[in-house]
Formats: structure tokens, sequence, C-alpha cells
């Protein structure tokens, strides 16, 4: 039996309905489940995390720096095939 596709998340996952009738988080690359339907899948995927410049710099984008505030580009990863799932750009606290 087929699992049902209930929603997609984005481009790389799906909620889908497993046979037992849970509702879990999948990556529609290689089919592995990140987390339930109740837990937030960007805690249970593979961070990569580093300075938001530093990370521009690699890809020759240049900014003027946020003056008192430090910003972290995080990028999600699949635990099972390391497909990038996401991005998001944060600012630390402390």
């Amino acid at each position: 039996m087929k699992n049902l596709s209930v929603r997609r998340i984005n481009l790389y996952l799906d909620m889908v309905v497993e046979k037992d009738g849970t509702k879990v988080v999948k990556c529609n690359q290689c089919g592995f489940v990140l987390c339930t339907e109740t837990e937030d899948w960007k805690k249970k995927a593979k961070v990569l995390e580093e300075d938001l410049y530093s990370a521009m710099a690699k890809y020759h984008i240049t900014a003027i720096p946020a003056v008192d505030r430090k910003l972290v580009f995080k990028q999600y990863f699949c635990n099972g095939c390391s497909v990038a799932i996401d991005n998001d750009i944060v600012e630390t606290v402390g």
C-alpha cells in the first residue's frame, strides 16, 4: 500500500499518512521520516549554521553588516539523503 500524501510542506518535504494512520513529515527524495506531524521538522533535520556574512562571501555577495546584530544563516538538510530542505536567517540572542 502506498502512502497517501496529505499536503506538500515545501519542495522536498511532504506530510503523509503512513499505513498505520500516523501522519509524518517525510523527505520526498529518499523517503526518510523526519518527525510526526506534531513535531517541528526543523528541530529534527541536520543543520549547518554560520555567520550570515561569511556565508554570503562564499557566493560573492557583499552587504554592510548590521550594527549590534549577530545574524546567522541556517541551512536544513534531510538526515537520510542530505538534500537541502530550507534556509533561515535568524538573529542570535546574547
